[in-house]
């Protein structure tokens, strides 16, 4: 996790707190410093916002620049043109998963990074690489098509049973990429790490919590 140089300080000022997951360090943080964001459209909840309460007044919908209170980087939250609350950066999808490789770690969170930029297609094309990886790790033989890998990863019992209705989706995701220039979508995206956060989850982090026992 990158912090902030410990020499550098913001010139904020103390504005109403907003709680967020901080997209650079990854923790949920309550933060009432930054700089604010002013407001002047009656759609809004309230007219006027700005960090000189005792001018302004206080608005009780935080919006603005925030300060991290773990790592010190900052987050926006604000309205967008259709008055849906957004951040930027956006925090990363998914959960972090231990007990894998360090390449394999680095893929997988490179994925969810991407899915926080809104890089949908991206995110599919490292899961797919990462999904043909852990295969054959787990004794598929190399230079398979995508498909043959899933179904590797099925057959061998490497995907509950339960969550084998997931197959065929994935099936269908790997078939596509393969044919078409294809644009995928923030469900395709979605589909696609939650199935590789299985996978790496089931067959690597839940094993390595007995190898520490022993």
């Amino acid at each position: 996790m990158r912090k902030l140089h410990k020499n550098l300080r913001w010139d904020g000022a103390k504005i109403t707190a907003a709680s967020f997951t901080c997209a650079n360090c990854g923790n949920h943080i309550n933060s009432d410093y930054g700089m604010a964001l002013l407001t002047v459209d009656d759609g809004l909840s309230n007219k006027s916002w700005y960090a000189n309460r005792d001018e302004i007044g206080e608005n009780d919908v935080p919006i603005g620049v925030f300060i991290c209170t773990s790592c010190g980087f900052p987050t926006f939250l604000g309205f967008d043109e259709s008055m849906q609350i957004v951040q930027i950066p956006k925090n990363s999808y998914g959960s972090e998963v231990s007990g894998v490789t360090e390449s394999v770690n680095e893929i997988y969170n490179e994925a969810r990074r991407s899915f926080g930029a809104e890089a949908y297609t991206g995110v599919v094309e490292l899961c797919r690489s990462l999904l043909n990886h852990v295969a054959v790790d787990l004794g598929a033989e190399k230079g398979q098509r995508f498909i043959d890998y899933v179904n590797y990863l099925n057959d061998n019992h490497f995907i509950s049973v339960k969550s084998r209705a997931w197959v065929d989706k994935i099936r269908k995701l790997g078939n596509e990429a393969n044919h078409d220039l294809t644009v995928f979508k923030k469900k395709d995206a979605e589909l696609c790490l939650k199935f590789v956060e299985m996978i790496l989850k089931s067959n690597y982090e839940y094993p390595s919590f007995l190898d520490e026992d022993e």
